[in-house]
């Protein structure tokens, strides 16, 4: 019996390891596994039932011999009995078989063993063992048998994973073309095929960048959307995810820990490459102002969003910025929201929650810092950019503006990378 359990350890490694020529063929593979169950387990026949989606009854994929005639189909109360009583085995009379298959087995009756699979949306099953004329199953043959059983459901598992693979592949190579900056994608085609994988992207959807401190917390936003839309359009890089959702949707995500950027509504298939750069203005800027772990919309931030560009292009080297970036934090917001309000005095008070009088004092003290008079609307665009600008360089830090998100150009280099990494590691396999 330890022969046959170490013989055991070897189909194990072979099936987990993919190293049969038909490995990508999982019909095939489970006819290996009834084979060796055979040859394990002397003077027996073998069989393997699985419950396709959709269909009555348990149905016969694999078999260790066609010369004993299983059953083609077996009724699904099998299959339930196993699940209501958890039992590992139990005995159950198979269909009534022609002579030759009763002269091979000794009382028509076949030990059952339930073929365990982890995920809920995989396959299930049953392995059968009928043992010939004269032989009679040990406690060891039993245990084999479970093994081999357990064997059968990895097999199918790994099939389930196989077919998420190929969607998800498919899902995230369609994403990216529909966000493509270059705006070459067939928008005919791109539609269609988002209809075939269950997205009408011609309701509202929105894009979203969202940024996490852990790939763990990443991972875990990107299976929650693929836990609500099995084909999600989306894509996960390193800290990154990136998606397409229904505007419905964002409210249900699980976001906490991260900080996500919601571009706004689209509802034609040529406005996607313009949602993303909105979500990734949203990512960036809401970071700044707000801290990490917010979610930010880019109705929010609507205007700053060409406050890093002019940063960039040198808006901190004038003499406003300078000035306005040494006054204190409540002086800031203060000249902002007074500024946002057109100088109107009542409403930047009332939204800064203070007295006129207090707001009076700090405008006052303002002017006198920045040497500007606030009552001459000519002054309030400069000052305006300025103060902005003031907001985003100050605030909590986080990775430069050309860096957080990535460029849609970087993310379509990763997915193509991966892509191509993924292709040469199928291509491997296969050979």
């Amino acid at each position: 019996m330890a022969a046959s359990f170490a013989a055991l350890l070897d189909v194990i490694d072979i099936v987990a390891q993919e190293r049969l020529p038909y490995a990508h063929d999982h019909a095939a593979v489970l006819n290996y596994v009834c084979q060796q169950g055979a040859r394990l387990i002397p003077r027996t026949a073998c069989a393997i039932y699985i419950k396709e989606p959709r269909q009555a009854g348990l149905h016969l994929v694999a078999t260790s011999s066609p010369a004993f005639p299983f059953p083609s189909t077996w009724p699904a109360e099998f299959l339930k009995a196993a699940e209501r009583g958890h039992v590992p085995a139990f005995s159950v009379e198979i269909a009534e078989a022609p002579v030759t298959a009763r002269a091979m087995s000794g009382s028509r009756r076949a030990v059952v063993f339930w073929v365990p699979t982890p995920s809920p949306g995989a396959q299930c099953g049953l392995l059968a063992l009928v043992p010939y004329r004269g032989c009679r199953l040990g406690d060891g043959d039993l245990a084999l048998a479970r093994r081999l059983a357990q064997v059968a459901g990895f097999v199918l598992q790994n099939q389930r994973l196989r077919g998420l693979a190929k969607g998800q592949l498919r899902s995230e190579g369609l994403m990216w073309e529909i966000l493509d900056p270059a705006g070459e994608a067939d928008l005919a085609r791109a539609l269609a095929q988002a209809c075939r994988l269950g997205h009408n992207l011609l309701t509202p959807h929105v894009v979203i960048v969202a940024e996490a401190p852990t790939e763990a917390i990443a991972e875990r936003l990107h299976r929650s959307i693929l836990r609500s839309e099995r084909s999600g359009l989306t894509d996960l890089l390193v800290k990154s995810v990136i998606a397409i959702v229904p505007v419905d949707q964002v409210a249900n995500l699980l976001t906490e820990g991260l900080s996500v950027g919601v571009s706004r509504p689209c509802l034609r298939l040529d406005r996607y490459p313009s949602a993303y750069r909105e979500a990734q203005e949203a990512v960036e800027i809401g970071t700044k102002l707000f801290g990490p772990g917010h979610i930010t919309h880019f109705e929010d931030i609507e205007s700053y969003r060409f406050i890093p560009t002019l940063i960039k292009a040198g808006l901190i080297d004038h003499d406003e910025y300078e000035r306005i970036a040494a006054l204190p934090d409540d002086l800031v917001t203060t000249l902002e929201v007074y500024l946002d309000s057109a100088g109107h005095a009542a409403r930047a008070a009332r939204q800064l929650f203070i007295h006129r009088n207090t707001l009076r004092q700090r405008l006052d003290r303002i002017s006198t810092l920045l040497h500007v008079d606030l009552a001459t609307s000519q002054q309030w665009l400069p000052l305006q950019l300025a103060v902005k600008a003031a907001r985003l360089m100050r605030s909590v830090p986080t990775v430069r503006g050309d860096q957080v998100g990535g460029s849609a150009a970087e993310h379509r280099v990763r997915w193509d990378e991966r892509r191509i990494d993924r292709t040469s590691a199928s291509a491997g396999a296969t050979r």
